[in-house]
């Protein structure tokens, strides 16, 4: 029986563990136009760290074809989020802009934007990540 029992804590201690706190968000980028280049995405806990770099989860995929990329956002603690994403085209680790700040690179975020003419509210793209293996879809866009 003490065997057994040994056993049984030891297969348990091999298994992975997975938190009940956090789980993996499928995020589904749209309209690829280019085979290469890499994807960021900032994500944003809360409304107090929407669109402050400095408070964001950054998360990078390489591209490989046009079209769709599903990417998973593992580890990713449960609430409330807004995601920002570009396409980073010439590998510059940083979206490009005109010289009044409109993008030159795709972009998106988590829901689609109310106005190509100013910054998305935290309301306007927020998104409720509420289980494992949920899936959002962000469709690339350029200002143009």
């Amino acid at each position: 029986m003490q065997i057994a029992f040994f056993l049984l804590i030891s297969w348990m201690n091999i298994l992975p563990q997975s938190d009940a706190n956090s789980g993996t968000l499928v995020l589904e980028v749209n309209n690829l136009q280019q085979a290469d280049g890499t994807i960021y995405i900032a994500i944003y806990k809360g409304k107090e760290n929407f669109l402050n770099e400095d408070k964001a989860i950054l998360r990078s995929q390489k591209v490989n074809k046009k079209g769709t990329l599903e990417i998973n956002l593992d580890n990713l603690e449960y609430g409330d989020y807004a995601l920002a994403i570009f396409h980073d085209l010439n590998a510059n680790k940083e979206l490009d802009t005109n010289l009044v700040g409109i993008p030159k690179e795709p972009f998106g975020f988590s829901k689609p934007m109310v106005s190509k003419f100013r910054e998305p509210r935290y309301e306007e793209v927020r998104i409720d990540f509420k289980k494992s293996g949920q899936k959002i879809s962000s469709s690339l866009q350029t200002f143009w």
